[in-house]
């Protein structure tokens, strides 16, 4: 099964689905039950087992088993599935699977959110999904650092994003504004210039805001161990 094929099957709206459902467990109680976070995974990545995709349902196996391993270890074993993955079948996927367990490891994320963003990646097709995820995340990072939240549903970003991204008939539309987006060929006015430089400075900052502190600490930390 193609990428394409995911784009324009039950899985978009299915996805969606399963995502805002996660959602509203992450707003509620800041956490989503492994039930809910990993069997759609394995879902995801069986999928793209039998749609001639194996290497990546590989990597995310890899993934996942090798949490438990110490963490030297869990580094070689991730970055060398990757390696032996990407050599057999290069694609942005892999990389952006690669890139998210890292945040997971580094703690930047949580575990439920990289399992999440695993299963929106490999059921999208495409790790331009997280392109959208990404700004939703980073202006709901800006309101929540307006409004001082102590933490930040990142699983509703991802669920925003996944609906941005998602083409379908979820809203009467063959093909979502994002997507076109991501796929045109023209040039940008101006205006559109412009709200694009606004856009990626809310979304830097607010990013900061969730991040900035964590990563000031990881940066530390990591300085400690030489």
């Amino acid at each position: 099964m193609s990428a394409d094929g995911f784009a324009h099957s039950w899985l978009a709206p299915s996805a969606v689905v399963w995502v805002a459902v996660c959602a509203v467990f992450d707003i509620r109680t800041r956490t989503v039950p492994l039930w809910l976070s990993l069997p759609a995974l394995t879902v995801a990545a069986m999928l793209r087992l039998v749609g001639d995709s194996w290497p990546e349902a590989v990597l995310v196996a890899a993934l996942v088993v090798t949490s438990d391993l110490p963490r030297r270890l869990r580094v070689l074993v991730a970055v060398c599935a990757t390696a032996v993955a990407f050599a057999m079948e290069p694609s942005g996927i892999i990389l952006s699977l690669l890139s998210v367990w890292f945040l997971w490891e580094l703690s930047l994320i949580g575990g439920a959110d990289a399992k999440i963003a695993m299963t929106v990646v490999l059921l999208a097709g495409s790790w331009q999904v997280l392109i959208p995820v990404a700004l939703a995340g980073g202006f709901l990072g800006l309101i929540g650092a307006l409004a001082r939240w102590k933490t930040v549903p990142y699983v509703v970003a991802i669920a925003l994003g996944t609906a941005a991204y998602m083409p379908g008939r979820l809203s009467g539309l063959e093909v979502m504004a994002m997507k076109r987006f991501l796929n045109s060929n023209t040039g940008l006015e101006s205006t559109e210039v412009a709200l694009l430089i606004a856009a990626v400075v809310l979304v830097a900052y607010g990013a900061y805001r969730i991040l900035g502190q964590r990563i000031a600490e990881v940066v530390m930390d990591i300085a400690g161990r030489f």
